[in-house]
């Protein structure tokens, strides 16, 4: 009983009415129902074509030139991460990690969509304070288990893939 009342006696301080919107924000994702159609569309108009095998051989020899260009950028004392203005490069990461991330999710949801499955939902939220994005895709646990696994890998092979593309470009530009 007395935890109830510290509990309520708590949230009626001006300090936890402060930091209220804060807890929203980190606590409640902003979802959107409805994906499936747009994801559908994507996939039909363009996005099936990542699952041919033409594609898929390409986006391989990207990843591993990717890998291999990266393993040289890091030996390279040249190249810096951060500038000058340390807080400034960390903002400008934590902008550019964004674009990944939706890259991440939309892998998932194309081979869903590749599977024949639908996709319901997906949305963004912060994760321990850094931009996070989910799709639901609970609908492939219909499917084998190949499917299944098809879907988990596809999420962190388009880091490999956005990844090799940026060491590539930046290997090629060094004053990138």
């Amino acid at each position: 009983i007395w935890s109830e009342v510290r509990r309520e006696i708590g949230q009626r301080s001006w300090r936890y009415r402060l930091s209220l919107p804060a807890q929203k924000m980190m606590s409640q994702p902003i979802g959107y129902k409805g994906l499936d159609k747009y994801i559908t569309i994507l996939y039909k108009y363009g996005g099936f074509l990542f699952f041919t095998r033409p594609v898929q051989v390409l986006l391989v020899i990207i990843s591993v030139i990717g890998l291999l260009a990266f393993s040289q950028i890091i030996r390279d004392p040249s190249y810096r991460l951060f500038d000058d203005r340390f807080l400034k490069s960390v903002a400008l990461l934590w902008l550019a990690a964004l674009l990944p991330i939706l890259i991440h999710e939309l892998g998932h949801a194309l081979t869903v969509k590749h599977f024949g499955r639908e996709v319901p939902s997906g949305g963004l939220m912060l994760y321990f304070g850094l931009p996070a994005a989910f799709v639901e895709t609970t609908d492939i646990w219909m499917e084998p288990k190949r499917a299944r696994l098809a879907v988990t890998w596809n999420g962190p092979y388009t880091g490999l893939i956005v990844g090799g593309l940026a060491a590539i470009y930046i290997f090629l530009h060094p004053s990138a």
